[in-house]
């Protein structure tokens, strides 16, 4: 028996002694053990030998320290849940014997559920985090898009359909370790209570609650979903995600969710089901049922035909239902395909799976792990290949999704119906893209020209406020010739910040941010929106993604508009999203024709923003809803402060702007434009993540690498090359060099709190009748 032995030398750097003895042990010192050297370490431990039982490949851990967050230790801690450890293989055994493959019979497994879900559960959540996170759940998934990220906004599609707002009380029905509870709640700033029979997950979830800053508007309550302890109409909302599968009797589920949620609200789930496609006689078919029903904790698995008819026996609407997986662009079951690999969901992968498997050998070997955590994999592995089969042969969804609701007394309702569009992602630009793109539609030569005379507009260079808004058109247009190339090479499609979590990355922020006006907007499929000042189209698509909308973006910049409508052929969304080459303080656009407007960072380009705000009121239909994102000086600058000058003068040259305003001359001037205000803040306040963080050079990140100071370096010596080579024109880098003084502009205007790129708006054109329309109506 070969063993690797790994020492832990509490000093110094990591070293590496093998030993000689061909015979011995191979012995490793290092000076600690993290998931970034253990891993490693296990994958050559696994190559020692085969899966023969004994194994002859087996690792002995004589470690001092602590692992990371869900690393193996605490994956080896977390095996059995609140189980005695002693009682584990014990428990395996008795969770085996409800199902099908050990001889097993569905009635048995109905009437015991609640025993057979919570030995499931305390079995199987610690491997679950392992691999998956805090959403143990699938997502239907784009191309281009991680599976973290996908998952994230199939949470957040949840919220629109729901249409949460703050304040809410709001129930997740099967809450697991409340991943989507967490995401849901801070997405829609509602209070979200978690129900879970499993003693070991709530234990889990209050934790990461009170690591995430959330223990005061989310809870758990530990209850059986067939008999809930609340009263009747208690919640605004509910949702269930891949958690109602588990109930041995889908109505009387359905019936309690019903009870509780009050009148007129909405109930909205992604299902696990048999599809169309499952033939009950069909032998291979009926294996893969078992297969996911071991592996998964499940009684049983209904066709989605018994979902809808539960519900409307339940006394729900049904406002609409589809299987989000059939139109997926990447296969939802792709993750735990053993020929997909990926470094994002590296864990899950045939080689991630490996190397798990041999650690929790090693683990329960040494005694870290309980005697029958191997077993436990063994049933994981053999539901992660009936997940795969199923999908594959399109006979299994784990995302069949509906939205109902409990009508409201009267029979008075606002419709809800929504679609999803599955569409690709564009790659960035690359360095040639970015040298070719320089200069937008200005003629190559006569970049360096630009350059010099769009500096000469600002404060820096002698230039004067007057003489900025008088020629803004001009200004405006030769910024966003000279920047966009750069831009997208840095930032991607979406040239904004955004409210950050921690541990969140730029990239799901953003997404996030659009998805929040989205909800903020209710827009719903068939809404004609417009977009203020779009850029390349970044958000525009997201959104339109999102919600089934068709959106109109509002741009004065050819360049843009051509880069645009490129990216929206590959996304494949011309038929929804369009451009439109105008000025925003002159729409070409009848009254009243937009069921929506919105702004990102936007408007703040404009001369004067009442006029602005004037033609958005004018274009907008009445009833409905203005939102944006506003750039302006807060309530802390101090005009006379000759340093706050300074960071704002920067801010305008690195930014294409006139002039920034204060917060309370944006809302001064949508008031005069006619809108009532709904709501108001600086979404900057309170971030947990600094907005500018990305931009700080003392900040590394690889998910922003080239918004870092190595990052930045490394394209300042790329431009100058490409300039040098004349593949970028003359004057690159002083674009560049005006980008880069923004950013130090911006970073101190958000230290000292004098600045915001996130002041957020929701106003509202009021109705020609003096009774208002229901929010959200199209």
């Amino acid at each position: 028996m070969k063993m690797l032995i790994i020492k832990v030398s509490g000093n110094g750097l990591p070293k590496q002694n093998a030993s000689t003895d061909p015979e011995g042990p191979l012995i490793t010192t290092l000076d600690h053990v993290d998931s970034s050297n253990l891993l490693p370490l296990l994958l050559f431990n696994a190559l020692l030998g085969s899966e023969a039982d004994p194994p002859p490949a087996l690792l002995s851990f004589l470690v001092v320290g602590t692992m990371s967050k869900a690393g193996a230790l605490d994956l080896a801690t977390g095996l059995g849940g609140k189980m005695d450890k002693s009682e584990v293989l014990s428990a395996v055994d008795q969770y085996e014997k409800y199902h099908v493959c050990y001889g097993g019979e569905e009635e048995e497994r109905k009437a015991n559920y609640s025993d057979m879900v919570n030995k499931y559960y305390d079995l199987v959540t610690s491997f679950y985090e392992f691999g998956w996170g805090e959403s143990f759940h699938f997502a239907h998934r784009w191309k281009g898009e991680s599976l973290r990220e996908s998952i994230k906004r199939h949470e957040h599609f949840l919220a629109l359909q729901l249409g949460l707002k703050p304040g809410q009380k709001v129930l997740d029905v099967g809450c697991g370790i409340g991943g989507p509870l967490r995401e849901i709640a801070r997405f829609s700033s509602a209070s979200v209570t978690g129900l879970n029979n499993n003693e070991y997950q709530i234990t889990r979830g209050k934790e990461l609650n009170r690591v995430a800053g959330v223990d005061k508007t989310c809870g758990f309550v530990k209850a059986d979903f067939m008999k809930m302890p609340f009263s009747d109409d208690t919640f605004d909302a509910v949702y269930a995600i891949e958690a109602t599968c588990h109930a041995p009797d889908a109505y009387g589920c359905y019936k309690e969710i019903y009870r509780v949620l009050k009148p007129g609200q909405y109930f909205a789930a992604y299902e696990w089901c048999m599809t169309d496609s499952f033939d009950p006689n069909n032998e291979k078919h009926q294996k893969i049922k078992a297969e996911i029903e071991i592996g998964d904790g499940l009684p049983d698995i209904r066709l989605t035909g018994q979902c809808i008819e539960a519900l409307k026996q339940a006394g729900f609407e049904v406002i609409w239902e589809k299987d989000l997986a059939a139109e997926s662009s990447v296969p939802w079951y792709l993750p735990l395909d053993k020929t997909h690999f990926s470094l994002t969901s590296f864990r899950l992968t045939a080689v991630g799976r490996l190397i798990t498997r041999n650690m929790v050998k090693a683990l329960e070997y040494v005694g870290l792990a309980p005697k029958g955590s191997q077993r436990v994999q063994d049933f994981l592995e053999k539901a992660a290949e009936g997940l795969v089969e199923g999908g594959r042969k399109e006979i299994f969804t784990p995302m069949y999704f509906f939205l109902a609701r409990k009508p409201q007394s009267g029979n008075q309702y606002i419709e809800r119906a929504s679609l999803l569009v599955v569409l690709a992602m564009m790659p960035k630009a690359g360095a040639l893209d970015l040298a070719a793109g320089v200069g937008g539609m200005i003629d190559k030569s006569e970049v360096l020209s630009a350059i010099s005379k769009y500096e000469k507009y600002h404060v820096c260079y002698g230039g004067e406020e007057e003489e900025r808004k008088a020629n803004y058109s001009d200004m405006v247009n030769k910024y966003y010739d000279l920047v966009t190339s750069f831009y997208e090479y840095g930032w991607g499609e979406s040239f904004h910040f955004a409210r950050r979590w921690k541990g969140e990355s730029q990239q799901e922020s953003m997404k996030r941010h659009e998805h929040f006006l989205a909800s903020q907007l209710a827009l719903k499929p068939g809404c004609e929106v417009l977009d203020v000042g779009c850029g390349i189209g970044g958000p525009l698509r997201e959104i339109a993604r999102f919600s089934f909308t068709s959106i109109t973006g509002l741009n004065n910049n050819e360049y843009q508009i051509t880069r645009g409508e490129e990216l929206n052929r590959i996304a494949g969304v011309g038929k929804t999203c369009k451009f439109v080459k105008a000025d925003f303080m002159h729409m070409p656009f009848s009254d009243n024709t937009f069921d929506a407007v919105y702004a990102i960072e936007a408007t703040c380009h404009a001369p004067n923003v009442y006029g602005c705000y004037k033609e958005i009121f004018r274009v907008l239909k009445p009833g409905q809803y203005f939102a944006a994102y506003e750039w302006c000086m807060t309530d802390s600058f101090d005009p006379h402060n000759k340093e706050h000058q300074d960071i704002k003068a920067e801010i305008e040259i690195g930014n294409g702007l006139p002039d920034i305003r204060l917060t309370g001359q944006c809302i001064e001037a949508l008031k005069q434009a006619g809108f009532e205000v709904i709501w108001e803040k600086d979404l900057a306040d309170g971030s947990p993540v600094p907005w500018y963080q990305t931009l700080d050079r003392n900040h590394f990140s690889l998910s922003s690498f080239r918004a870092t100071a190595l990052g930045r370096l490394i394209t300042r010596i790329m431009v100058m090359s490409l300039e040098c080579v004349g593949l970028a024109p003359e004057g690159s880098l002083r674009v560049l060099k005006v980008l880069e003084r923004a950013a130090e502009g911006l970073v101190k205007g958000g230290r000292t709190g004098i600045f915001t790129p996130m002041y957020f708006f929701l106003c509202q054109k009021p109705q020609c009748e003096s009774s208002a329309m229901s929010r959200g109506s199209c």
